[in-house]
């Protein structure tokens, strides 16, 4: 399904913007997914922007509407959802080839790299969502 041949170092250092969906503008963390997706070849559900919307997006991912099939372990290119505040999903990336690391962006920070065993991250971890397309 996913292009295991994926680009996206050129995504790394651009800056976080809420509702962003470009390079020239910034993203946010669905942005920067959807945009990972979309060099795949996956045409991700697209959401209104604000604090507002942010459970509505994490409740589309964990309940399926979003084309996605919750996984039980990291596959490359999947989606991992993160409770940074619980009871809710705050937070996403992708998780990269090797299965260990994930691409994502925080406010006040830009896209960079990470990896899922940090104990910042592990015990965040909500779950893994593979797009079903």
């Amino acid at each position: 399904m996913f292009n295991t041949n994926l680009n996206y170092t050129d995504l790394l250092g651009i800056p976080f913007k809420m509702g962003g969906r470009t390079k020239q503008e910034g993203f946010d963390c669905y942005g920067l997914c959807m945009e990972v997706a979309k060099r795949a070849g996956v045409t991700p559900y697209e959401f209104n922007i604000g604090i507002e919307d942010l459970h509505k997006r994490s409740d589309a991912i964990n309940n399926g509407k979003e084309s996605c099939i919750e996984i039980d372990k990291p596959e490359p290119f999947c989606i991992v959802t993160f409770k940074i505040r619980p009871p809710y999903v705050t937070h996403m990336g992708i998780v990269l080839e090797d299965c260990k690391s994930f691409i994502h962006i925080l406010k006040k920070r830009s896209v960079s790299i990470a990896r899922l065993d940090e104990p910042i991250w592990k015990r965040k971890i909500d779950g893994f969502y593979r797009y079903d397309q």
